[in-house]
């Protein structure tokens, strides 16, 4: 996703706080969470920082052993 949009979404609040603005930000919400593919890269928990790879489209969600 940092190649199509290395700083970030274009125009959006980190918070879609009330109806009215996730309606206006619809059409960037739709494309973002339906139209990119993320071939290799990783997810990051927002609680615990722990990364998750991706590769070849595939994310790895396992946790490791020590980690549970």
């Amino acid at each position: 996703m940092v190649e199509y949009f290395p700083q970030g979404v274009p125009h959006m609040p980190a918070e879609l706080l009330s109806w009215e603005m996730h309606c206006r930000h619809e059409s960037t919400l739709h494309r973002v969470m339906l139209c990119v593919e993320i071939v290799d890269g990783e997810l990051e928990c927002p609680d615990t920082g722990r990364k998750f790879p991706i590769k070849d489209g595939i994310p790895n969600l396992l946790v490791n052993e020590n980690e549970v």
